[in-house]
């Protein structure tokens, strides 16, 4: 009979070791008492505990027992020795096979998938190439842009792999409107994602997904009456193909985005769950909108997975913001005359706020004079005039009011108004409504571009009293450094990039250094 057993490398009393214990065992021909020697195949980390002798042994290990209350007696063995441990290091997952009394040890098929995702993110780092990008409910590119940008800043280049988007005309803007996201070699997965069948073979180094948060939103939930969010028919189940996805292109590093209401959603504990077990670390925060340089106050969840042995690239909380929030409406409408055909009467949802604040509902108008200093969210249908999205004042009339342009939606999200280039409105403010905030994202992106390249050696160094601080590949210097006398020694040819924040402060990005391209 054949037992497998899957475990991992332990810890007891300070001493590491692998553990083996029970009557199953004994099933595969382990008895106690007997002498078991150490092999190891070479050309992997692969050791089998064999019964006989053999030129290539490498130590021993002796079959123990426990004897219990009944008198019975089960095999039991520890391995202690550094040889094998050595080469199975930290908490490694194993996969342990017993048959006909031999054992063989070797790492779970996890550990595997880890180390080959690590070193094909790191060599292709080192080398310089291009990062492969899947992204997930790819709508108009918003998120992609975020990411392309903020990485492109300090000098990561990067570009999108695959798409996978259900609605034609969003995939189709994106690919209209983005071609520096895509490549000949791209793949571009045009309908619903359940139906889609995984390309063969493919991995990637980073994995997009703004997971859609229609059962998950306050007005998802109150509109469709749900009780939690995986009971809508449509979006509730996308969480599993989110991880299937996971699964099949194993990429080092995961960024989720979604209304903050999922973190509490049960799909969000099942993610966090399953990446756990398949060997990444999660970081989560809260974005804002106007902290971040955006004019729209909208919050959103993101969570950045790496994997594990990149555990170094520590994110979150700190996100320092690359852009400036424009400081009143007024620097960011286009200018109407008063008699335009665009200024709307929208009595209807005067009267239904009017019944929605009786009803305690809590959902209130935003009708916005130009010196409004943030807007709310503004979601999907803006296009529909809804009573609780943000319309202009009219000059004098208070009975008008009109929505947002394209391209005053574009200016207070941060996005370029080329995103949505030759869209109808209606398809330009869903695309715009159900994006993210791209400075916010783009701050998220420039931050883990940064922590990326210290993961091939680049250094980190800000202003300080000794003389070898600007020699670091990475300088921080804040507004008042910059004016100092010590900053005029910078040699300013090494850095290509400068990271300009909104504090004026500055991230000074060296290249790729020789050493490191040719240590891949």
């Amino acid at each position: 009979m054949s037992v497998i057993i899957y475990s991992r490398v332990g810890e007891n009393n300070g001493t590491r070791r692998i553990w083996m214990e029970g009557f199953h065992l004994r099933h595969g021909g382990i008895e106690p008492g007997v002498t078991l020697h150490i092999r190891k195949h070479e050309k992997s980390n692969v050791f089998q505990l064999h019964p006989k002798p053999g030129s290539d042994s490498l130590g021993t290990v002796r079959v123990s027992r426990r004897t219990l209350k009944d008198g019975r007696t089960k095999p039991l063995i520890e391995i202690k020795d550094p040889t094998v441990l050595d080469a199975l290091p930290g908490q490694m997952k194993l996969r342990i096979g017993v048959f006909k009394g031999k054992i063989t040890i070797r790492a779970h098929v996890d550990e595997e998938r880890i180390k080959a995702r690590e070193k094909d993110f790191l060599e292709t780092l080192m080398k310089g190439e291009p990062l492969k990008l899947g992204s997930l409910f790819h709508g108009g590119g918003m998120l992609d842009y975020a990411l392309h940008s903020g990485l492109e800043r300090v000098g990561i280049s990067s570009y999108t792999k695959l798409a996978v988007e259900w609605d034609p005309r969003y995939i189709g803007s994106s690919y209209a409107n983005n071609p520096q996201f895509f490549r000949e070699d791209s793949i571009i997965i045009n309908g619903p994602i359940q139906d889609s069948v995984l390309p063969a073979d493919l991995s990637l180094h980073i994995l997009t997904g703004g997971v859609p948060c229609v059962g998950a939103s306050k007005s998802g939930i109150s509109k469709n009456g749900l009780t939690h969010p995986e009971e809508h028919d449509q979006a509730g189940s996308m969480f599993y193909y989110f991880l299937r996805y996971i699964e099949a292109m194993n990429p080092a590093v995961i960024t989720l985005e979604n209304v903050v209401e999922y973190a509490s959603s049960a799909s969000m504990a099942i993610i966090r769950s399953v990446l756990n077990q398949w060997g990444y670390t999660l970081r989560e925060t809260v974005l804002n909108g106007n902290d971040l340089g955006a004019f729209e106050n909208r919050d959103r969840l993101a969570m950045i997975a790496t994997s594990k042995g990149l555990d170094a690239m520590n994110l979150f909380p700190e996100v320092r913001s690359v852009a400036k929030k424009p400081d009143t409406l007024a620097d960011i409408v286009e200018e109407f005359s008063a008699d335009d055909e665009i200024w709307k009467d929208y009595d209807y949802l005067r009267v239904k706020a009017d019944r929605d604040k009786a009803a305690g509902k809590g959902f209130a108008m935003q009708e916005l004079d130009l010196t409004a200093e943030k807007v709310g969210t503004i979601g999907r249908g803006y296009a529909k005039v809804r009573s609780t999205e943000p319309r202009i004042k009219h000059p004098t009339d208070e009975k008008l009011t009109r929505l947002l342009t394209l391209t005053e939606h574009c200016a207070v999200k941060g996005a370029p108004a080329s995103l949505i280039a030759g869209n109808s409105n209606t398809v330009g403010h869903e695309i715009l409504g159900q994006g993210v905030i791209i400075p916010a994202f783009e701050a998220v992106f420039v931050e883990l571009g940064i922590e990326m390249l210290t993961q091939i050696g680049l250094t980190v160094g800000t202003m300080a009293a000794n003389d070898e601080w600007f020699d670091s590949d990475i300088l921080y210097l804040t507004a008042e450094q910059q004016e100092m006398p010590q900053a005029a020694a910078i040699d300013l040819d090494r850095y290509p990039h400068v990271i300009h924040f909104a504090d004026d402060s500055i991230a000074l990005i060296g290249g790729y250094r020789p050493a490191l391209a040719n240590a891949a």
